[in-house]
């Protein structure tokens, strides 16, 4: 039961280690938006021509955008953290299966 634990943690950090160096990236009108794999945000771009559409708009591009780049990080997590850890008993309703 140890070494299982032990080859968990391991596989668990690899796929940590992974998530880290994969980037999302989502546009839409002129604002771009990149996240990790842990979908911690890595950089914002945003176009003159977007600053000049005012607040509202910026506020909706960017949650859209931010949203598009989580969601294509969290699927991309998933896939992963399945492949790594889904023969494991149990695991397959937190892995999303």
């Amino acid at each position: 039961m140890l070494k299982e634990v032990g080859q968990m943690k391991s596989k668990f950090q690899d796929v940590q280690k992974n998530l880290k160096d994969k980037e999302f990236k989502s546009e839409d009108s002129g604002i771009s938006i990149t996240v990790n794999g842990l979908m911690e945000v890595v950089d914002i771009k945003i176009s003159d021509e977007a600053l000049s559409k005012g607040r509202q708009y910026l506020e909706t591009s960017i949650k859209k955008c931010l949203s598009g780049a989580n969601r294509s990080a969290k699927e991309f997590m998933q896939k992963e953290f399945k492949a790594s850890l889904g023969g494991m008993p149990g695991l397959d309703g937190l892995l999303g299966g």
